[in-house]
């Protein structure tokens, strides 16, 4: 059964100089190892943007062209070595394993696995070039990758009298350990003869198949092969152990320097200053944050209830590093926030009172009780000098947060994922979340009614109103994002992909939003009183300054007949009426008409 692999030795050491610039880089694991795992995506040379072997074959020293425009590239990588990678075995005493020796048992550990790349042409001189070798950073979670250990092994004969062979091959992706067994029941050379394949444990439940030279796969990543020469015989068996694999458990990069190019291939007697043997593994030379409890951006963290005990943030480093205590004194900030920077209607802390404490790698941060409130933000602040033992920092300042759950909330997160669809799919939940609680408080603040009439009505109508109104600021963020959101060209040696970009598309879904928003506003305003169709009748109607014929706010007319003093009505007994120009004459004005000089 295999065991979470360890690097154990590399070449070029960390920080070797005088390299040979036609050297190969090699890394030796402690166990045998799953090469297809290790491929131009898990291990990989990096030089810099200078140098002259620059990605697929781009010569940097030249202007790019137009159809160069926006090449593939990373600044986190500078430019990939193309190179081809091979695989050699070696023993514990470091001796060469032949290729023909063979491993039955799934124990993983008769050989280690060396994997060797070769630059496709001669590095630059006098430069610096970094090794990534990509593992799996955290195992717990559902998405798996980098190098991993060996686990599909040689097939074992059982019964074999014909002359025809196979081979099985492929990455087990099972979580249990296996013995698959695999028949011969038609005789005759590959393409003809047939086979019955079956779980050891479950005999009774067969698969058939037709042998053939390419891969076939027969179940959790498990392939098979056959020979194309030799001929079958009935009841021929083999027999396979698949194994679940165990991942190199961090990202490993490394540095060296190459030398000033007269030396293009080590002699045997070549050495380089810093080479030295790592020992039980490869310590990466970074010191950084690898996981954090809450994750970052999580939404909905529960405030505790306990009265004595407060909330846990669990800040983990790089793996095999010890953190140096003496380094976290006031290095560490935590503030609560309001969510929306609301500060005059959320309750919030600011600073918070918490105790720290280290074990390892792991750091934890318990918040004294009380402290935490509905509709918070949360932001943990690590400072750059905060370090492990061996006096490697953190080197930038590390910044994280969660939230508390939003309140009030008209509409959901399921319900704007439903209608947004893939354009929902990079969107923080958080993020979603802080735009429904943004629109519901709108919707809140737009309720003039004190009344609600059609309870039910009004309710359905403010979610509807909350959800485009939160659509609409998600999809206006996405419309400004003009990076991701024009046509698209990537071009990568003789491959080009483009594809239009979605700001049309945007554009059309944030009008349809806007007109969303306004058709629904009326109904949450009222109460619930009038719908979105109904027609609006007005009580009165005044006319303003530019209205042709018409009097203005200051000149309202009234009916003469008087029922107070100086012959005007009470307020409380004054009746609207309507009448045409030629009745002005039965009214008269509050004040003084002032008439026009050109009148």
């Amino acid at each position: 059964m295999a065991t979470v692999p360890h690097i154990i030795d590399v070449y070029p050491a960390p920080g070797s100089t005088g390299i040979a610039i036609g050297d190969s880089i090699t890394v030796e694991f402690d166990q045998e190892m799953d090469e297809n795992s290790i491929n131009s995506g898990t291990f990989v040379l990096i030089a810099p943007d200078t140098g002259v072997v620059f990605g697929a074959e781009l010569n940097p020293f030249e202007e790019p062209g137009l159809d160069d425009q926006d090449i593939l590239s990373s600044p986190y990588y500078g430019g990939f070595v193309k190179a081809t990678i091979s695989f050699s075995r070696v023993n514990a005493s470091g001796g060469v394993v032949s290729d023909s020796e063979v491993d039955y048992d799934g124990e993983g550990d008769l050989w280690r696995t060396v994997a060797i790349l070769t630059p496709s042409q001669p590095l630059s001189p006098n430069k610096q070039y970094s090794v990534l070798v990509a593992g799996d950073e955290d195992p717990t979670n559902q998405f798996d990758s980098g190098v991993r250990t060996r686990t599909v092994f040689d097939a074992e004969p059982v019964t074999v009298t014909g002359t025809g062979d196979l081979e099985f091959t492929g990455g087990y992706t099972g979580t249990v350990e296996k013995t698959y067994v695999l028949e011969i029941t038609t005789i005759g050379a590959t393409g003809t003869a047939t086979y019955q394949w079956w779980d050891s444990v479950d005999p009774l439940t067969v698969f058939d198949g037709t042998t053939t030279t390419g891969l076939r796969e027969l179940t959790n990543g498990l392939c098979v092969s056959f020979d194309p020469d030799g001929t079958f015989a009935l009841g021929d068996r083999w027999q396979v152990v698949c194994v679940p694999f165990e991942s190199l458990a961090n990202t490993y990069r490394w540095s060296f320097y190459t030398g000033s190019g007269a030396v293009v291939t080590p002699t045997s007697t070549y050495s380089a200053s810093g080479i030295s043997e790592l020992g039980a593994s490869l310590a990466p030379d970074t010191f950084e944050v690898i996981d954090i409890t809450p994750v970052g951006r999580k939404y909905g963290v529960a405030i505790s209830e306990d009265p004595y005990v407060g909330e846990s943030i669990t800040i983990e480093f790089t793996t095999g590093d010890v953190i140096d205590e003496t380094t976290l004194t006031n290095a560490i900030s935590v503030r609560a926030e309001p969510a929306n920077g609301d500060t005059l209607t959320i309750s919030y802390t600011g600073d918070l009172d918490f105790t720290s404490s280290v074990s390892g790698n792991e750091l934890t941060i318990l918040l004294d009780p009380g402290q935490l409130y509905e509709n918070n933000i949360v932001i943990i602040t690590l400072d750059k000098d905060i370090a492990n033992t061996d006096g490697t920092t953190l080197g930038t300042e590390y910044v994280s947060y969660f939230s508390t759950t939003y309140t009030p909330l008209y509409s959901g997160i399921r319900r704007i994922q439903l209608d947004l669809g893939p354009l929902a799919t990079d969107i923080p939940e958080e993020s979603i979340m802080l735009a429904i609680l943004e629109a519901s408080l709108y919707a809140q603040a737009i309720t003039f009614s004190t009344t609600t009439y059609q309870q039910t009505f009004f309710y359905h109508a403010r979610r509807e109103f909350t959800t485009c109104m939160a659509e609409k600021q998600l999809v206006g963020a996405l419309l400004s994002d003009g990076l991701a959101l024009n046509k698209m060209y990537k071009k990568l040696g003789d491959l080009s992909v483009s594809r239009d970009g979605l700001k049309g598309q945007l554009r059309d879904n944030f009008k349809r939003l806007e007109n969303c928003v306004n058709y629904w506003k009326i109904a949450v305003e009222t109460g619930g009183e009038i719908s979105p169709d109904a027609s609006i009748k007005p009580g009165y109607s005044v006319k303003g300054d530019w209205a042709v014929d018409a009097i203005t706010v200051s000149r309202q007319w009234e009916p003469m007949t008087a029922i107070g003093g100086n012959g005007i009505p009470a307020a409380n007994t004054r009746v609207a009426r309507t009448s045409d120009s030629s009745e002005r004459r039965q009214y008269r004005t509050f004040r003084t008409r002032s008439w026009r000089s050109d009148d």
